[in-house]
């Protein structure tokens, strides 16, 4: 099988910074064949660190090279439609960098040109991989923590930002730099309609004129609530994550440890546990989890354990579930059976999705 030859279009934070550090890790899929930015520096620089990447003089040529098959567009969020519609058209697969459009009326036309070209576009939601983002999700599934009702999510810095992104010109902002990634993780715990959407941008410490703070309140058909709070205004960050719930609460302060609290009625005693987050593995699951127990105020430090689709169920089952009858078996639990509820791999990025959606529907050309 031959590799796939990818040009990125835009060397900045993200074509740079974020796409070839992607593309490295599918060694065996992807070639970086070519690139193109208006600063030529930036071309060569890439040439540098990949002899075999062609530079383009311009977007068009760049289009009109039948060596390359997958474009990744990764320019200022004004300019994302313009540039993804010509890659589309030049019957290239796209990499769509967020946010796919600054307007509805731009995403509907954009979604017309992709609609002419089925199975061609692919948007770069890479944060749905994220190791604790993935674990959240588990442990809400296993019912852990009772019936949800609220979560809040957090990005919290301080600084004076004056780059693009803090212009409205080039529609910066926090809205459109970590809304589509929040908002995403939102829909996705909602898991139903929307029923309200209530929302509030200022600008706190950036140098442009865009909005460096927006707090944006989703509240689904199903009664739950997602808080999403992004800042640059904010010198103590809250947790990244809070989850509440009937029988417990869930933080994460900073995506590399987990700690969740709950009332466990059925043996009458309160249970925390702390999940450390040790190695994300390629596929973006957290590969080694060290959780310590303490019931009655008893630590036991010594209990690892690998993650799979049953993780914490140790000490506690699923509140849709009976408990089991032969609990010798439950604490015996090895970590060499723990996929055997059948886990599934995770891709650790977009370029992943692409290469397995392009095996699926048969597309990669054979050697």
């Amino acid at each position: 099988m031959k590799k796939i030859k990818v040009a990125i279009w835009g060397l900045g934070r993200a074509g740079w910074g974020m796409h070839t550090h992607e593309i490295d890790r599918c060694p065996g899929c992807y070639e970086i064949a070519g690139c193109y930015d208006i600063l030529p520096e930036r071309m060569a620089q890439m040439q540098k660190k990949y002899p075999a990447c062609k530079a383009y003089s311009s977007p068009e040529e760049m289009l009109a090279d039948p060596e390359i098959e997958l474009v990744a567009v990764a320019v200022r969020s004004r300019d994302h439609v313009k540039f993804d519609i010509q890659v589309l058209e030049a019957g290239k697969y796209l990499i769509a960098e967020k946010p796919i459009a600054v307007s509805y009326a731009e995403a509907m036309k954009l979604k017309e040109v992709s609609d002419r070209h089925p199975g061609k576009m692919f948007c770069r939601q890479n944060r749905r991989f994220e190791a604790c983002f993935q674990q959240v999700q588990e442990i809400i599934r296993e019912g852990i923590l009772g019936d949800i009702y609220e979560i809040k999510l957090c990005r919290h810095n301080y600084q004076r930002r004056a780059d693009w992104q803090a212009l409205k010109s080039c529609a910066g902002g926090q809205l459109n730099n970590w809304g589509p990634h929040l908002i995403d993780h939102a829909l996705q715990f909602i898991h139903a309609p929307l029923e309200s959407v209530w929302s509030d941008l200022r600008l706190v410490a950036a140098m442009g004129d865009a909005e460096d703070h927006f707090k944006a309140v989703l509240r689904g058909t199903n009664k739950i609530v997602v808080d999403i709070e992004v800042s640059g205004g904010v010198a103590i960050p809250s947790p990244v994550y809070a989850v509440y719930g009937t029988r417990g609460t869930l933080i994460s302060q900073d995506e590399k440890e987990i700690q969740h609290h709950v009332d466990d009625s059925r043996e009458e005693q309160i249970v925390e546990r702390t999940a450390r987050i040790a190695h994300c593995s390629q596929h973006g699951t957290p590969e080694v989890v060290e959780h310590d127990e303490r019931h009655s105020g008893k630590i036991d430090p010594h209990v690892k354990t690998r993650l799979a689709d049953d993780v914490f169920r140790r000490g506690h089952e699923s509140q849709q579930r009976r408990r089991q009858t032969d609990s010798d078996h439950s604490q015996h639990d090895s970590a060499e059976n723990c996929h055997e509820d059948g886990g599934v791999d995770r891709p650790a990025d977009v370029f992943a999705v692409f290469r397995a959606e392009e095996v699926r529907h048969e597309h990669v050309r054979a050697d």
